[in-house]
């Protein structure tokens, strides 16, 4: 996957993140593209992001875009990505699941135009197109219109497009 980290003013646009998938013994989080730390004023645009696995009983999940950037005011755009094919083994743990979008953190997220579409089964835990943790705690810390969030699982896991902690 793509990781960006302590960046202003970035653009991650017209890539295919295809194929990530965790070791059998990893605790790491795999993600198509993760926006970490003190990033703000950027854009995550028009990427194609699909079959990205977390096979691993120990791992913290799996995630078409990771946003776990502590920024409050980020002005980040995550807009016009195609996202599918999103599973881990599933946890009890909310983040530790399969998510197609995940925010865990910090504020000022635009999220638009997207197409996200969880449909691999998930023996067990919680899955969604969206996910936002308990961590995002300032009001209207996420903004997100204009969305196709579809979950379209048939068994295991508790299924929904979107899941909300905050």
């Amino acid at each position: 996957g793509m990781l960006i980290g302590n960046s202003n003013n970035f653009v991650i646009a017209n890539n295919t993140v295809n194929g990530v998938r965790s070791t059998p013994t990893t605790t790491a989080l795999m993600s198509g593209i993760q926006v970490g730390l003190l990033s703000t004023n950027g854009s995550v645009a028009n990427n194609v992001i699909r079959n990205i696995k977390n096979v691993s009983a120990s791992g913290t999940g799996a995630a078409g875009i990771s946003v776990i950037s502590t920024s409050t005011g980020a002005n980040v755009s995550i807009v016009n990505n195609m996202i599918d094919d999103i599973t881990a083994n599933g946890s009890a743990t909310p983040a530790s699941n399969g998510h197609g979008i995940s925010i865990t953190a910090g504020s000022g997220w635009d999220v638009y135009y997207n197409s996200v579409n969880v449909a691999t089964n998930q023996t067990t835990g919680v899955t969604s197109a969206m996910f936002v943790s308990a961590g995002v705690t300032a009001a209207g810390a996420v903004n997100a219109r204009n969305n196709i969030f579809a979950n379209t699982q048939t068994s295991g896991a508790t299924r929904y497009s979107v899941y909300s902690l905050a």
